[in-house]
Order: structure tokens, then sequence, then C-alpha cells
């Protein structure tokens, strides 16, 4: 009887749980939802757009062999699960950002759903409503957006994911639970090294992880196979990707100067999370330095030691200050090309809510009331905030104008909202927003390199091909990442072929091709050139090597019809032509070629072909032409 009225209070109590959680979730989805008609933003332009990779199983090897893009950025990124993760929204949906979302979203909820399960780990006598709170402002709060609206910042979510599940199976004492997620943190993201010294922070700081010293035999097991793991993913890393990448070329003492400050930067936005964005100003710090300089290092140093002196009378206090620490640690190593970014709080936030845990209990205890409608009422405002953060990013250029707004010194945020002005044609704009950026101090030779090849793309929309090349140049002479060298590349073969100089605009497009191999639209370009140049085999190998790169093309398969035709091969040209229609019935070309070869062959479906090209572009001339020919006749 004792047995069944136990095993019905526990059944009672995971049905609790589960309602939690589903409340959880439903808030957090009601909280994100405008996110999913976010489109993708920065990174996610050469991780998921841009990447050649994602499209074919066949190249989810190169994910574990040094690659996480196609396109030409430097290698040094372990994210091989990260990256098979995009591959599996790619094959649902292609390049719709609604699943992307949708999944940050999941990983995200179960992130919160894992929190609320360690805090009754860690700390048994927390009261269910206070985890539950606890869940739902981690859930809501706006300084976590960017980790979940961003796409690329996935990694976060699902390292996040892995390791708390880590910690939990370790408590639990579930080896192949415990090895198989701290290999999965691996694989995610490089900064999951941190796992081990977490692990070590649990059992310095928290009770129940502390009695777990006296089982010597698990503790030794899963200590040795922990850094055996360590060792062969560093050595793993060091063959395939090149070793761990320091970053930016910052001096490593400057750049622990900077994250130190940084680190209360992020602290500031967890209290108060207004003027979020992208990109935040952090003023490069270099000798001779001054004695201020040092001032946050100095703070976050005696933080340390208070910690650790909070062990034994307030210990969950002292493992929250610890987790933010650690979770922090590896931005003080790499040095960062945008030092401040908030999704790298992402991790540490954990620590926060860990940290004030005992206070939350006391109030709750004597003021259980209050503090239900106090922290509801704090996480509506913080659940506003985040649909207005989603809503901001839902639009570029509101997101951009809000960067300049709150962050006016960086150079990044200008050039950023200069891109959205020119790609909607309002180029005068474009023009302000860039000179305005120009006079912005910037010690980053790819941002400057950036400015100088978007000021080049406002002068050739306007055909001003002089001035494209005298700022193409320019962006060539900052000395840029080779992503940037490939775009400038490819912008001055386009301009040589505007200026009708064939041999310099395939020159360039080789170098850029050179550089990012898996560029189908390079090839095209280059065959262009060589179908007007009479140099249909040459133009054969570049559209062939198109082709293997993007199958279903229609724009190749019409290039691939010209050079046949040049070729004299009327019958597979014609079918080149029928298949560019179908992969793409808007466009009018190739019906326009095609009656072309049917009026030379004085067939009657020119006249069906040349009104199809008319009604999708009434007018072209050359169809308006061939149309009074075939009515002459």
């Amino acid at each position: 009887m004792q047995r069944d009225n136990n095993r019905a209070t526990q059944n009672c109590h995971v049905a609790k749980e589960i309602k939690i959680f589903i409340l959880l979730a439903i808030f957090a989805a009601l909280t994100y939802a405008n996110s999913f008609s976010i489109p993708f933003l920065f990174d996610d332009g050469h991780m998921i757009e841009k990447n050649f990779f994602l499209a074919s199983p066949k190249h989810f090897i190169k994910f574990f062999q040094g690659y996480v893009t196609s396109y030409p950025i430097a290698q040094g990124m372990c994210r091989p699960l990260l990256m098979l993760t995009f591959a599996f929204n790619f094959f649902l949906g292609k390049l719709n950002p609604v699943g992307y979302h949708i999944l940050n979203l999941l990983f995200h909820i179960a992130n919160g759903i894992l929190l609320y399960t360690l805090i009754k780990t860690i700390a048994r006598n927390t009261p269910r409503t206070l985890c539950a709170i606890i869940s739902l402002v981690f859930l809501v709060h706006p300084l976590n957006t960017e980790a979940v609206s961003y796409i690329s910042s996935r990694s976060d979510l699902i390292s996040l994911f892995f390791m708390l599940a880590g910690i939990l199976f370790f408590f639990k004492r579930k080896p192949l639970g415990l090895y198989a997620c701290y290999i999965c943190a691996l694989l995610t993201k490089e900064t999951s090294l941190i796992f081990i010294p977490l692990l070590i922070a649990f059992m310095t700081f928290v009770p129940e992880f502390t009695e777990m010293r006296k089982d010597k035999l698990w503790l030794r097991e899963s200590t040795i196979t922990l850094i055996f793991i360590t060792v062969l993913y560093l050595f793993y890393r060091q063959v395939y990707f090149g070793g761990t990448p320091t970053g930016h070329a910052r001096p490593f003492l400057s750049n622990i100067v900077i994250e130190s400050r940084v680190t209360f930067f992020y602290l500031q936005k967890f209290f108060w999370p207004t003027g979020l964005n992208f990109l935040h100003t952090c003023p490069e710090i270099s000798q001779p330095y001054q004695i201020t300089d040092f001032t946050a290092l100095l703070a976050l140093i005696s933080i340390f030691a208070v910690a650790l002196k909070l062990r034994k009378t307030q210990p969950l206090t002292g493992l929250g200050i610890t987790i933010i620490l650690i979770a922090l640690a590896p931005k003080f190593y790499a040095a960062l090309k945008v030092p401040a970014a908030e999704h790298h709080f992402y991790t540490a936030s954990l620590g926060m809510y860990i940290a004030f845990l005992p206070l939350l209990t006391r109030f709750h205890v004597k003021h259980r009331r209050y503090v239900l409608y106090c922290f509801t009422a704090i996480a509506l405002l913080l659940a506003t905030l985040t649909i207005e953060r989603n809503h901001q990013l839902a639009d570029s250029r509101i997101a951009w104008e809000k960067g300049v707004k709150e962050e006016p010194l960086h150079i990044g945020n200008w050039i950023n909202l200069g891109v959205i002005y020119k790609e909607e044609g309002d180029y005068a704009k474009a023009q302000m927003i860039f000179n305005k950026a120009l006079t912005i101090k910037n010690s980053d030779p790819d941002w400057q390199a950036g400015l100088y090849y978007h000021i080049a793309g406002v002068y050739f929309a306007q055909n001003q091909f002089d001035k494209t090349l005298l700022f193409l140049n320019k962006a060539l002479g900052a000395n840029p990442k080779p992503a940037r060298i490939f775009q400038i590349y490819e912008r001055l073969g386009a301009t040589y072929k505007k200026t009708k100089n064939p041999k310099a605009a395939l020159q360039y497009w080789q170098k850029a091709s050179n550089l990012n191999p898996y560029d189908d639209s390079i090839y095209a370009s280059m065959a262009a050139v060589l179908i007007e140049e009479h140099e249909p085999n040459l133009a054969l190998t570049c559209i062939n090597s198109a082709l293997e790169l993007a199958p279903e093309d229609f724009y190749n398969y019409f290039l691939l019809g010209k050079i046949r035709e040049a070729q004299g091969d009327i019958p597979r040209a014609k079918k080149c032509y029928l298949k560019s229609i179908m992969l793409n019935p808007t466009w009018f070309y190739p019906h326009y070629a095609l009656a072309v070869i049917y009026y030379s062959e004085h067939n009657i479906l020119a006249a069906k072909e040349i009104t199809e090209a008319l009604k999708l572009e009434p007018g072209f001339k050359p169809a308006q032409e061939l149309k009074k020919l075939l009515g002459a006749h």
C-alpha cells in the first residue's frame, strides 16, 4: 500500500512538471512567434545561403574534415554537428528561414526545461513555482534573442543543450549519456571545452555533487574518460582543423582587458536589456597600457575570489558567479572580430539565475504571492521587449537604423545600413551613409575593405565604372580576408565585362573561382563571356562546372543551349532551352532563343515562342523585330 501511495505521489509530481514544461513551451513559442519572419542575417550568408556543402550528403564528410562552409572563410571552426542540423533544415525546406527558426526555438525551449531540471537537482527544496518562474525568465529574456533568432547562433543553443544534459547525466551516474553529450557538445562548438571546468565547479560548490567524491570509482572512471575524449578531440582538431584559432589579430593582454570590460557590459544588459544590437562598439586597448585599463580585470579577479569564499556559506551564489566566468573564459583566449556579441552571454546567463537562486528562494518563502506577481510582470515585460527585438530583426532596415542610433561609432552598423539602401536602389542615400562610415575610426582592415567594396557597388549600379575600379582596388589594398577578396574579384570581373574588357574579366573570375571553386555563378559568368568571344569549347568546360554545382539552375541550361547552338548542335540546344523554361517559366530569353531557331527552320512554333517572350518582356526590342518578320511571312 505504501509503495502504491509513493508511486501515485511520484506520478502526480511528474504530471505537474509536464504541465509546467508545456506552459513554458507555449509561452516561449508565443514570445518568439514573430521571429519566424526574420530573414537570414549576417554570418547566415556564408554558413547557410552560400554554403554549397549543405545541398548534398556527399559533401557532409567535409564538415568533419576542417570545413564549415564552401564559402572561402578561414578554416578553424570545428562544428560538424551544427552543420548537419543546417543540412537537415536545408533538406526539409531549402532556404526557407522558417524551419531554421523553429529548430532554434525548440533547442531554446529544451534548454529552459533543462534549466528547470538542473535547479531541482542542485537545490531540491526549491519550490516548483520558483523553478518555473526562473526558467520562464530565461526563455523570454531579450538578451537571449540574438542566440535564438540569429540562426547561425544555433551553436550556442545546441552546445548548452548537450552540456546541461551532460551535467545531469553526470549527477545520475549515466556514463553513456555523459560521454555522448560531451562529444556532441564538442562537435557543435569549440567552447564546449568548458564542460569539464563546469563539472569541477558543480562538484566544488554543490553539496549533492560534492557527495559524489565519495564514489571514487565513478569519479575516476568519468574523469579519465572525459580527459581522454578531450585529448582525442584536440588531436582531431589539430589534424583536420589546424588547432584552436585565436581569432582576430589582437594582442593577448589587450584582448583580456577588453573582454573584462565586455563581461560587465553583458551584466549591464542582463539587468537593463535595452539598446540591444548586433554590433557594439568596443574601443581597442593596446600598449602603452594605463592603470585604469585593468580596473575591470581586477574587479573580475576579486569577484572570483569572493565566489570561492562563498563556497561554504552561499554555495549556489558562488557557483553562479563561477559559471559566468567559466562560460566567458574562451572569449579571453580567442580575440574575436566582434568582442561584444549578445549571443556570447547565452551560456553564461545561466550563472545569473543560479547565483540569485538563494535570495529568490528566501523571498519566495516569505512573500510567495508577491514574488509570483512581481516575476510574472517582469516576464511579461521581458517578453514584450523580446517581441519588439524580433520585430526589428524581421526588417533589416529597422534593425540597422537602430544599430546606427544605438552604436554610431561602429563602422559595421553604417555599412550594413548602406547596403540595405543600395539593394533598394536608393543610391544617393546609400552613398551618404557610406560617406559617413568613411569618417569613423576603424582599425579592422576587413571592415574597411568591405566599406570600399560596397561603395564600389553603388558606382557599379550607376554604371560609373572608373570609380567602381578605384574603390575595388582600394578594397584590395586594405588587405582583407579571403572571403572579401573573393567578392572583390567577382565584382572586378563584372566591371571589366561591362567595360568591354573580356580578358581582364576572365582573369579576375578565374582568381575568384580559385578562392571559391563552389560558386556556380562564377563559372556561368565566365561561360557567358566565352560565348561572346566565340570560344564555345572553353565555355562548355565552364558551364559543365556550373551545372555540376547547380544542376537545377535555369540560367546554366540557357547558357548550355547557347553553347550547343554555337557548336551547331541545334537539337541539343533546343532541349537545353526547353529545360531552362521548365526550371523558370517566367524568364523570357529562352523563349526568344527558341523562336529564333524555329524561325530559321520555318517552324510554326516560332510564333508561339515569340508571343510568350513578349508576354513576359513586352519591351524586348529583338523580340519585337522578330515578330514583325514573322508577320511579314
